[in-house]
């Protein structure tokens, strides 16, 4: 297809013309055509030369992208969205945001993070009943086999349980323990540390101790379904 030559193209660094070939394909409304352009121009490409690198080039190409159905090019802006500037307390501007991430879930290949966005933006952004779905679509990633979505997910329901923000309760307890679950997934990952820190107090030593001692003290009543799954260990036979 003429898509798969721009590509092979490309590979051959011959940019200028797989760069038109992209065009042409992206004014025929060829799916995948814009958001290879939007990739080109914001430099997500191996090898493109400086002067292709262009923001707003890029950014004309994603919306192009977005307009002509592509669930990848929805998901891409939902998370520039959320990572942006803009105002997601906002209640249009959220349920933009949700929509761009509902369309996206028909991919598989972006499905989970797709899910775990959801469930990050209905958490912090969401009304009571978006709250519960959000827990949700978080509870869904925790045994994820990539330990980056599970870590993640895991982290957020931490800061949920600690908020109060779609779990049954306010518990701390079961915040600390799906943010330990969080670290043990993915130890070096900074956004988690910092999930964690904030969780366990742990700008103080004195605050961090208190914390923990009273989450365990006043941890009440839960349910095995509202705390992290057990870690299976090997089976290790007789020797």
């Amino acid at each position: 297809t003429v898509l798969a030559a721009a590509r092979l193209l490309l590979a051959a660094n011959r940019h200028e013309v797989a760069c038109y070939l992209y065009e042409r394909c992206a004014e025929l409304n060829l799916p995948g055509a814009a958001l290879a352009l939007y990739e080109l121009h914001r430099g997500g490409l191996a090898n493109t030369p400086a002067h292709y690198l262009d923001d707003e080039a890029a950014g004309y190409w994603l919306q192009r992208a977005v307009e002509a159905g592509s669930r990848q090019a929805k998901y891409n802006l939902a998370c520039l969205r959320m990572d942006g500037d803009e105002d997601l307390n906002e209640r249009s501007a959220m349920l933009a945001v949700r929509r761009l991430l509902v369309d996206a879930l028909g991919n598989p290949q972006i499905n989970a993070r797709a899910r775990l966005h959801l469930g990050i933006l209905l958490r912090r952004f969401g009304e009571v009943q978006e709250r519960t779905e959000a827990v949700a679509y978080l509870l869904s990633l925790v045994e994820h086999p990539d330990p980056w979505l599970a870590g993640r997910a895991c982290a957020e329901l931490g800061l949920a349980w600690m908020q109060g923000r779609g779990t049954r309760k306010q518990s701390r307890f079961a915040a600390i323990e799906w943010v330990n679950r969080a670290v043990s997934l993915q130890p070096r990952d900074t956004a988690i540390g910092d999930i964690q820190a904030e969780i366990l107090n742990s700008h103080n030593r004195v605050k961090t101790l208190f914390t923990q001692c009273g989450a365990a003290l006043f941890r009440g009543t839960l349910h095995a379904s509202e705390l992290p799954p057990k870690q299976a260990f090997p089976h290790t036979g007789s020797l």
